[in-house]
C-alpha cells in the first residue's frame, strides 16, 4: 500500500529536476544572447564617437580646404557627399541602437523568468501535487535540451514578431491625413547645401538662422537711396497677389509667396532685372474651406524657405508645397490643416539640412488638451521625419535654429514656454515657463543665450545648456517694460533690442538686462530689424526704412521713406537689399 505514494513523489522530482534544467538551459540561451548583441551594441557606440557627422576630421580638412579654395566645385561636391554618407550611416546605428535596445528588453525578460523558475524547481521542501504536474507544466514528459529549444525558438519568435511590428517610425498623427502629391518629373534627391551657400544667401524669414543677422560682407550694403531719382534703386516690380510674406533670396533669384481667400501663388523674381520668372498656383490638397484670417495678417503671411534647388512655401490654411527652383514645377504638396488659429497661421518655415522644420500651434476645445506640434518634413519628398506634440496654445512666433555650445537646438516660443529640440529627433530638450498671451514674436539668438520676449511677459534671456524644465536654473535675467507684441528682438553686440507696434524701441543689455536707451520712431512698425555690420535697418508702416548704429546711444544713420506700408522683413544677399511693400518688391544696391 506504500509503494504508489513513493512512486509517485520520485517520479515528481524527476520531474521537477527536468524542468529545473529545462529552464536554467534557457537561463543560458537568453544570456549568451543578450551579451552578444550588448558586445554588438558596445562596438556601435564606440564607432559613433569617431565617425559622428559633426566632428568628422576628414570633412573637417576639406572644408578648410575649400576655404582655401572657394571655388573648387569638385571639392565642394565632394564634402557634400562625404557629409551625406556619414549622415546615413550615423542615422543608420542609430536606428541599430534602437533596434539593439528592444532586444535587449526581450532576452533580459525570458532571462529573468528563466531564472526565477529555475529557482523556484529548485526550492525546499517541496511536497507535490500528483494531479496537478502535468496540469501546470505540460512540458514535464520532455526531454531537457528539446524544451530549451522551445523556449529558445518561442523567444526568437517574440522577439522577430517586435520588431516586425515596430515600424523605423511612426509619427503621430495630424488633425487630418496628410495628401503628399509627387510630381513625377521630381528632381533626384541630393545632398542638402552647404554652410557656406547657406551664409551667403538669405534663404528664409530672417536670414540663415532665423535671428536677422547679415554674415557675409556685412558691410556691402547702402545706407542711403532715393526711389523718386532711382539713386541705389536697381529696381522695382509688382506683386501679382498681397502678402505680408518676407523675400528670400537663392543665387540670382527672389522667391515671394502672394494670397488671397481663393488664390494662392508663388513667384521667382530675377534678382540682377526684377524680371518675373515664373508664377505658379499652389493648389490646397484638402476641402477645408479657406481660414479666417484676421486683416492685418492676410493669407500669405508664412514666410518661404529655400535650398537653391527647391522653394518651400506655406500658407493660412496649413498648405504646404516645394517647387522646382528653376522652373516653378510643383514637386510635392501637402496639407497640414486645418488649422485651429485665431489669426491664421502666421509661422515660417525653417531650414535645416535635409528637413523642413514647422511650428504649428493651435487652440484646442477643451483647454487640458493640446493641438499644437512641432513637425519635420524630408525636403526631398514632403514625408514626416518626426513629430513632436506640444504643451502650448495657438501662437504667431516662428522657430529659430541656434547652434549652441550643447548642439543644435531648434528654439520655439508659444505661450506658455520656451521649448527646444533636437533638429535630427525632435525629442525636446528643454524647456522654460516665462510666456503668457498671444505670443508672436520670435526668438533670436546670440553668445550662447537665447532671447524670447512678448507682450505681458517680458523679455528673457536664457542658457540653453540644461535639460528638462530650466525655469528656475536657466533663466538669467528678464526685463518687464515696453515689450514687443509683433516685432521680433535683434540681438546686436551687446545689447538686445525690443520694438513695440506703435515704434517705441529699446535697447537692452545682453548680460544684466539693463535698459541702455529707448527711442520712438513715430510710425507703427510690424517687421523685424536685421543686423548688418555696426547698421540697423528696420522699415515701418509708413514707407520709411530706417537705417541706425547698434551702439550704446541711439545714432540715426538715415531715413528713406518709399511711400507704401512695409510690414515684411528685408532680405539681404550679395551686397543688395531686397524689401516688400504692400504692391511691390524693390531691390536696392550700391551703384
Amino acid at each position: 500500500m506504500t509503494a504508489a505514494p513513493v512512486h509517485l513523489e520520485l517520479q515528481a522530482t524527476a520531474v521537477r529536476g527536468t524542468c529545473a534544467r529545462t529552464t536554467l538551459y534557457s537561463a543560458v540561451v537568453a544570456a549568451s544572447f543578450l551579451a552578444a548583441v550588448l558586445v554588438i551594441m558596445l562596438a556601435v557606440f564606440l564607432r559613433e564617437q569617431t565617425d559622428h557627422p559633426l566632428v568628422s576630421d576628414r570633412v573637417a580638412a576639406m572644408k578648410q580646404q575649400l576655404a582655401s579654395q572657394p571655388d573648387n566645385e569638385a571639392l565642394r561636391d565632394e564634402i557634400r557627399q562625404a557629409d551625406l554618407q556619414l549622415r546615413l550611416a550615423f542615422f543608420g546605428r542609430r536606428q541599430l541602437m534602437g533596434r539593439g535596445t528592444s532586444l535587449v528588453l526581450f532576452g533580459g525578460l525570458i532571462l529573468l523568468v528563466s531564472l526565477k523558475l529555475a529557482a523556484r524547481m529548485t526550492a525546499r521542501p517541496f511536497v507535490p501535487d500528483p494531479a496537478a504536474i502535468y496540469r501546470i507544466n505540460p512540458f514535464a514528459d520532455l526531454a531537457p535540451i528539446k524544451t530549451s529549444l522551445l523556449f529558445a525558438a518561442l523567444a526568437l519568435g517574440g522577439v522577430s514578431l517586435g520588431l516586425a511590428a515596430m515600424p523605423k517610425f511612426r509619427p503621430l498623427a495630424l488633425n487630418t491625413p496628410r495628401v503628399i502629391t509627387p510630381n513625377p518629373g521630381a528632381p533626384p534627391v541630393v545632398p542638402p547645401p552647404s554652410a557656406a551657400d547657406v551664409q551667403r544667401n538669405w534663404p528664409a524669414f530672417r536670414g540663415s538662422s532665423g535671428i536677422g543677422v547679415v554674415s557675409v560682407d556685412p558691410t556691402s550694403y547702402a545706407t542711403e537711396w532715393d526711389v523718386p531719382s532711382g539713386r541705389n534703386l536697381r529696381w522695382k516690380s509688382d506683386t501679382p497677389l498681397p502678402g505680408n510674406s518676407s523675400p528670400v533670396v537663392w543665387n540670382g533669384a527672389v522667391f515671394v509667396t502672394g494670397a488671397t481667400e481663393s488664390r494662392r501663388e508663388v513667384y521667382c523674381f530675377d534678382a540682377n532685372s526684377g524680371r518675373l520668372r515664373w508664377a505658379r498656383p499652389v493648389a490646397p490638397t484638402s476641402n477645408s474651406p479657406a481660414p479666417r484670417v484676421s486683416a492685418d495678417a492676410g493669407y500669405a503671411t508664412p514666410t518661404m524657405a529655400t535650398d537653391g534647388r527647391r522653394a518651400f512655401a506655406v500658407f493660412a490654411g496649413g498648405d504646404v508645397a516645394a517647387l522646382d527652383a528653376a522652373s516653378g514645377n510643383v514637386l510635392w504638396s501637402t496639407s497640414l490643416g486645418p488649422l485651429k488659429n485665431t489669426y491664421g497661421h502666421a509661422a515660417s518655415l525653417l531650414p535645416a539640412g535635409d528637413r523642413l522644420i514647422l511650428q504649428l500651434d493651435q487652440t484646442a476645445e477643451d483647454p487640458k488638451k493640446s493641438l499644437s506640434v512641432v513637425v519635420a518634413l524630408d525636403a526631398a519628398t514632403g514625408k514626416t521625419l518626426w513629430q513632436t506634440p506640444r504643451p502650448v496654445t495657438s501662437s504667431w512666433s516662428s522657430p529659430i535654429l541656434a547652434q549652441t555650445s550643447a548642439g543644435p537646438q531648434i528654439i520655439t516660443c508659444a505661450n506658455p514656454w520656451v521649448i527646444a529640440y533636437d533638429p535630427a529627433t525632435g525629442s525636446e530638450i528643454w524647456r522654460a515657463k516665462c510666456l503668457s498671451g498671444d505670443v508672436a514674436p520670435s526668438p533670436v539668438f546670440a553668445t550662447d543665450t537665447v532671447f524670447s520676449a512678448a507682450d505681458g511677459a517680458g523679455l528673457f534671456a536664457i542658457r540653453p545648456t540644461g535639460r528638462g524644465d530650466v525655469t528656475k536654473t536657466h533663466v538669467a535675467w528678464s526685463y518687464s517694460d515696453d515689450l514687443p507684441d509683433i516685432v521680433s528682438p535683434l540681438a546686436a553686440g551687446d545689447l538686445v533690442l525690443i520694438t513695440t507696434s506703435n515704434g517705441y524701441m529699446t535697447a537692452v543689455d545682453a548680460k544684466t538686462g539693463a535698459m541702455v536707451w529707448q527711442h520712438d520712431f513715430e510710425a507703427p512698425i510690424h517687421a523685424s530689424p536685421t543686423l548688418a555690420g555696426e547698421n540697423i535697418y528696420l522699415p515701418d508702416m509708413k514707407g520709411t526704412l530706417h537705417v541706425f548704429h547698434a551702439v550704446r546711444q541711439f545714432h540715426e544713420i538715415a531715413s528713406v521713406s518709399i511711400g507704401e506700408p512695409i510690414s515684411a522683413c528685408p532680405a539681404f544677399a550679395a551686397g543688395r537689399i531686397y524689401f516688400r511693400s504692400a504692391n511691390h518688391l524693390y531691390c536696392v544696391g550700391q551703384k
